[in-house]
């Protein structure tokens, strides 16, 4: 995984105030398992957050909030 390669080579310096973005609810599942990979590379304190967003129909978003503290 590129970027958990590099989030383990920028470790050597403490990274701080790291935040996993989901672009939507269906892809929660995957940023949680990549908070979880962060931490088992010695990021930690990482927090999670996620776009909700309102469709107007199909490939037309209306509005996208973000729901987290970024």
């Amino acid at each position: 995984m590129v970027a958990l390669n590099y989030f383990a080579e920028q470790n050597k310096i403490p990274l701080r105030d790291i935040v996993v973005i989901s672009p939507d609810a269906g892809g929660v599942t995957r940023a949680k398992n990549f908070q979880g990979l962060l931490s088992s590379v010695g990021v930690r304190d990482t927090t999670l957050a996620m776009i909700i967003k309102q469709r107007m129909g199909a490939g037309k978003i209306g509005s996208m909030h973000l729901v987290g503290n970024v």
